[in-house]
This record gives C-alpha cells, sequence and structure tokens, in this order.
C-alpha cells in the first residue's frame, strides 16, 4: 500500500484534526480515489471522477507544479465560502496524487466582520474623541482668556479701594477744613457768619462724602468677594479641563492602539 493509498484510509481521522468543517478528497494523477464530505462542505464527487473535471482548480495546479497551492473561494458556486488547499503527494520522489483540503471559512469570516466593525468603530470612535479633545483644548483656552480677565478686574478693585481711600482722606480733611473754618467764624463773630454757613456746608459734603465713599467700598466689598470666588470656580474648571483633555488624549491612544491590531487580525486572516 503506497503513500496516497494510506492517507486515504486515514481521511476520517485527518478530518478530526480541524476544528473547522472540512471537506477532504484524495486525486491519483487520474482520478478521485477517496472523499470525506464535510458538514456543509457536502456536494457530491464520485470516486472516480477524472481529473479533467476539476482543470483550472488548486488541485489540477498542484499536480501540474507539483508545489502546495492554496485559494479562497467565496460562497457563488456552492453557496458556503472555504479555503481550498492542494498538496503534491511524493513518494521516494515520485508524484503519486494529491491530497485536497477544503476547509470552511466560516468562523473566519465572523471574525473578520466582527474585527470591521470593530475598526469601524474606532474610527469613529477616534474621530468624536479628536472633536471632543479640540472643543476641550478651545474650552481652555477660553477659559484661560476669562481667567486672565478676572485677574484683571480683581486688580481693577484693588485701584478702586486705592481711589475710595482718597476720597475718604479728601472728605476727612474737607471736614476738618469745615470745622477749622467754624471755629474761625465763631471768633469773627457777626462778621463770621458767612463763613460759618460756609463751613457747615462745607462738612455736610464732607459727611455726604463719607458715607458716599462707605456705601461705595460696601459695595465693593462685595464685587470683590464675588469675583474672588468666580476666580476660585474659574481654576478648578481649568484644572478640570486640563484633566478632561489628558484623559481623551489617552482613550484616543487606546482606540489607535486597538485599531492598530484590528488591521493586524484582518491582514492575518487573509490567505
Amino acid at each position: 500500500m503506497n503513500k496516497l493509498e494510506q492517507l486515504a484510509g486515514l481521511l476520517d481521522i485527518i478530518q478530526l484534526a480541524f476544528p473547522e468543517d472540512v471537506r477532504l478528497t484524495v486525486f491519483n494523477k487520474e482520478k478521485v480515489i477517496a472523499e470525506l464530505p464535510g458538514g456543509t462542505l457536502d456536494w457530491p464527487t464520485k470516486i472516480g471522477e477524472p481529473m479533467a473535471t476539476f482543470k483550472g482548480t488548486v488541485t489540477s495546479k498542484a499536480l501540474e507544479e507539483q508545489q502546495v497551492f492554496r485559494e479562497e473561494r467565496g460562497p457563488e458556486r456552492f453557496g458556503v465560502a472555504y479555503i481550498s488547499t492542494a498538496v503534491p503527494v511524493f513518494e521516494e520522489g515520485e508524484l503519486l496524487g494529491v491530497l485536497t483540503a477544503l476547509v470552511s471559512t466560516h468562523r473566519l469570516e465572523m471574525l473578520r466582520n466582527g474585527t470591521s466593525k470593530i475598526s469601524n468603530a474606532l474610527e469613529t470612535m477616534a474621530i468624536s474623541t479628536q472633536e471632543i479633545s479640540q472643543t476641550s483644548t478651545d474650552l481652555a483656552t477660553q477659559i484661560q482668556i476669562i481667567q486672565g480677565q478676572s485677574e484683571e478686574i480683581i486688580k481693577d478693585v484693588e485701584r478702586s479701594y486705592a481711589i475710595l481711600n482718597s476720597v475718604q482722606e479728601i472728605a476727612e480733611n474737607s471736614k476738618l477744613l469745615g470745622l477749622n473754618a467754624a471755629i474761625e467764624a465763631a471768633r469773627l463773630g457777626e462778621q463770621g457768619r458767612g463763613f460759618e454757613v460756609i463751613a457747615s456746608e462745607i462738612r455736610k459734603m464732607a459727611d455726604y462724602c463719607k458715607q458716599f465713599a462707605q456705601d461705595v467700598q460696601f459695595q465693593m466689598d462685595k464685587i470683590q468677594k464675588n469675583v474672588s470666588m468666580m476666580h476660585h470656580s474659574i481654576e478648578h474648571v481649568a484644572a478640570f479641563s486640563e484633566e478632561h483633555t489628558a484623559g481623551l488624549q489617552k482613550i484616543n491612544t487606546v482606540c489607535e492602539g486597538i485599531h492598530v491590531t484590528s488591521e493586524e487580525l484582518l491582514a492575518s486572516a487573509k490567505v
């Protein structure tokens, strides 16, 4: 019994070695000498069917060129997608025939389709992440601008306090001037009555300016408090925005890595 005949007797064992559905056929140089259909790869092939029937297939190519041939076929002809591999069988340097295995690519197609969907989803996710990241970057820029503006407002408030202090000093000096004028008017008696009226008005104006300055300072205190709170809030938002942007960049990097892996899986799934 030659090697080709031995292979023909071991087809059931060889079939069990494949994790996928597989159809096995053994050819000598002229015809089919043995076959074992698969579960879905079950179209009939007659024992003794001549090699001419298989012209143009990997089987005839393997027989003619005496080397292994492999090709992938879609479901157009038999309703099942498969990979066909033809291996020439030699014994002591002489070509005896060919062993052809047709392996279902059902699971492979599922892997390809799943990987392709993941790859497409990751591309979409990466684009969305980049857009969100860009928006976060723009937001961070705007926050920095607002932060700078709030710092300027704080400085303006501090400058306003300096002006208020000057107004209060003027009010105090005016009141003191009015008091001195009233003393001088009293010293002059009848002749100083005009000065007394002026002195009284100066004191009133000084009191009014002082009260006005106090009211303005009260409002400025409130403004300073609110601006300070806003400034701290902006600092917190800016810090969060930076963390958010950094997190998005990490996600984008992970997505790119998974996308590359998906492309590698797709490439490795090709025959």
